[in-house]
């Protein structure tokens, strides 16, 4: 994947074109405001989406546009050893299976626009875990804001 000069990853090779389109934090879409938990950058659908850490994956998504139910679309989450969860959502396919381990660097999904998306994107977030915890304390419950990450800073 891609490391930033701050060490930073994002999920895309190191030769992909791409676009910051939304940031971390508090944003207006569609003229309502919101609290946006990750970043949004814009790729071609197809873009190989890479594992940013070595780590479990916890849960896949399936949605399309009928059936938005988070949102994220076609979404990976992976935890890894640190307890750091991330995930990367609407994908246009994804290529591992749940409680499979993933290695840095690995592709684990393609980009797409599916779930609610405004264009062909990945959706990449961070939340810092605790021990004992699981993913659903922070996705399901969608308890907003909880020890998220803003992706352009975290130091892996």
């Amino acid at each position: 994947g891609v490391t930033l000069d701050n060490g930073t990853r994002l999920p895309i090779q190191k030769d992909i074109q791409y676009t910051i389109t939304s940031g971390f934090g508090k944003r207006t879409l569609n003229g309502e405001k919101q609290f946006h938990e990750g970043i949004d950058i814009a790729v071609p659908i197809g873009t190989q989406v890479m594992a940013v850490a070595d780590g479990t994956v916890v849960k896949v998504y399936y949605e399309d546009i009928k059936n938005r139910g988070t949102g994220y679309g076609n979404a990976v989450i992976v935890k890894t050893a640190d307890n750091i969860y991330y995930l990367v959502g609407h994908n246009s396919e994804i290529l591992v299976d749940i409680n499979q381990e993933v290695k840095k660097g690995m592709v684990i999904a393609l980009s797409g626009s599916s779930g609610h998306s405004t264009g062909p994107h990945i959706h990449y977030e961070i939340v810092k875990g605790k021990k004992g915890d699981k993913w659903d304390d922070y996705w399901s419950k969608r308890i907003r804001g909880t020890n998220r990450i803003n992706p352009l800073t975290m130091k892996w």
